[in-house]
């Protein structure tokens, strides 16, 4: 869904990730309903931030994303 608009901000010089939600994807899927509490996505992506240098950020989230960008 994104990766028209990756591209356009990749040829400004942009870094751009869009990961797969935990159920979503390629990404795991925890069996577990608990697991997929706001808190717990929110925690993946602050990993997922540290992992990658945790430099400063701009962060889109769209339907469910919104949410977890504004947390």
């Amino acid at each position: 869904m994104w990766r028209a608009q990756m591209e356009v901000f990749a040829s400004e010089g942009w870094h751009c990730i869009a990961p797969n939600m935990r159920g979503y994807g390629g990404s795991s899927a925890p069996a577990a309903s608990d697991a997929y509490a706001l808190k717990e996505i929110v925690e993946d992506m602050v990993e997922l931030h540290d992992h990658l240098s945790a430099r400063p950020a701009i962060w889109v989230g769209h339907d469910l994303g919104s949410p977890i960008v504004g947390r």
